[in-house]
């Protein structure tokens, strides 16, 4: 099991264009005492922009969330005090799923499987071949819970489901 701390990451514009990101690689003390080490992608905010003047991000603001360990979210927040806050396990649950992920499907199609699928069904329906063993592979392909590629949950759009898919637990009391 995993212990992560959701932070929320301010990204503001760069003069000249581009995002200005927090230089976490080039401040905090843990990227130079573990060559190596990968502090987790940012999860952007994807209904609001630099661009944009919103209720929870004004104009010239864009904000992500990264799920970090402890020591990185202590140092981040030392270093960048005002640019990168800790979420509560809620406030994180929001911003996943009504932000950075909420026009992410709960599904994904394997397309190139379905049409293939689709092709033998049809081209055995045409010779009159018999399609009852076929049309049971159809079936569990298109169950996003059967192991048959095809159709299959996106398990990282949800914040529950995702904590456990990936063996996370939430520490949000950072001191």
């Amino acid at each position: 099991m995993r212990i992560l701390v959701p932070i929320k990451v301010k990204i503001l514009p760069k003069v000249g264009g581009g995002l200005d990101y927090p230089d976490f690689q080039g401040v905090l003390q843990i990227f130079k005492d573990s060559p190596g080490y990968k502090g987790g992608k940012i999860h952007y905010d994807q209904t609001s922009g630099l661009g944009m003047d919103s209720d929870h991000s004004p104009f010239g603001v864009f904000w992500g969330i990264k799920l970090v360990d402890e020591e990185f979210a202590r140092q981040a927040i030392e270093a960048f005090p005002d640019r990168v806050t800790v979420l509560s396990d809620e406030e994180a649950k929001d911003f996943w799923e009504n932000r950075a992920y909420f026009s992410t499907s709960e599904l994904s199609h394997d397309v190139e499987q379905l049409q293939s699928l689709k092709a033998e069904y049809d081209l055995k329906v045409i010779i009159g071949q018999d399609t009852v063993e076929l049309e049971t592979k159809i079936a569990k392909a298109l169950d996003p819970d059967d192991s048959e590629p095809g159709v299959k949950r996106n398990l990282v759009v949800k914040w529950d489901t995702m904590k456990v898919e990936e063996n996370i637990t939430i520490k949000t009391d950072v001191v």
